[in-house]
């Protein structure tokens, strides 16, 4: 199980986030304007704004929903829609909404680009993305799904590069540094990946995904102790599983057994996904 990747990852399964129909693009007809203080609408744009910068892109898909509801045609509102269920793993719903705008917005454009390339309909999408580049340099999100690409080609200096350009771009605190992370982890380059981790802990404290990512580092450094300090029971279990399936992907077998049988021993409820997981090492 890989560590979960902050870019917009390849995945035909919906996160835990992202559990708003696809379908709710399918059908949408506007509210009726005449009952409805257009101040008011409006107002929900800021708020939704604010919550995508901060990365809560439930709370900002939520805002952004209730203007395009009622104004299908206000683009800032609508493209915001769109880049939120871009992010959740909406993926259809995005790409329908950005398709509408793609005529003569970049970022429409850029959008429906990225849901092309998650949707797996584009071939050889690194071409695709640094065309796109070329166009507009200033956008994380391609930025981020070039690192991602350039790290599944195992082309992990580039990719560290593109993550790096990203951060360049005004993305949100932490991120460059996280997904550097991963990249480096993905090598096996242990101390520099869990430098990184806490690099973007330090810029994000309150992000728990960066702070997981960091103990797991720590984990796979057999530095136990500060890898689950003061850490709830139920998140050291998961912790762990993650840390075992991990080992596992890199070949140590040991270790991954170890993890799986720690966790099992905290989490309270019979994890049959673990249990699986460690017979199989154990054969």
């Amino acid at each position: 199980m890989a560590i979960p990747n902050s870019g917009y990852a390849k995945s035909t399964k919906p996160s835990d986030e992202s559990k708003i129909s696809q379908t709710d693009s399918l059908d949408i007809r506007p509210i009726e304007h005449s009952s409805v203080d257009v101040f008011d609408v409006l107002s929900h744009i800021p708020v939704a704004d604010k919550a995508f910068k901060d990365g809560d892109y439930r709370l900002a898909f939520e805002h952004y929903r209730y203007v395009y509801m009622h104004d299908p045609q206000q683009m800032q509102a609508s493209i915001g829609y769109a880049d939120a269920a871009l992010a959740l793993g909406q993926i259809a719903l995005a790409a329908g909404i950005y398709k509408a705008f793609a005529h003569d917005n970049i970022r429409a454009q850029s959008g429906l680009l990225l849901a092309g390339i998650l949707q797996n309909t584009l071939k050889n999408p690194e071409d695709h993305l640094r065309k796109q580049l070329e166009k507009t340099s200033d956008d994380a999100r391609l930025w981020n799904m070039l690192g991602q690409i350039l790290d599944t080609k195992m082309r992990g200096s580039e990719a560290r590069q593109a993550y790096a350009m990203a951060q360049l771009s005004g993305q949100r605190s932490g991120l460059a540094a996280n997904n550097i992370g991963q990249s480096f982890l993905k090598e096996g380059r242990l101390h520099e990946a869990l430098s990184e981790f806490t690099r973007a802990v330090y810029e994000a404290p309150k992000n728990r995904k960066f702070d997981n990512n960091r103990r797991m580092a720590l984990l796979l450094q057999k530095d136990y102790s500060q890898a689950l300090l003061a850490l709830e029971t139920d998140r050291a279990a998961q912790l762990l599983k993650d840390a075992g399936l991990i080992a596992a992907q890199q070949g140590e077998t040991k270790l991954a057994i170890l993890f799986l049988e720690k966790s099992m021993a905290l989490n309270p409820i019979y994890d049959s996904q673990a249990a699986q997981y460690l017979d199989h090492l154990s054969q």
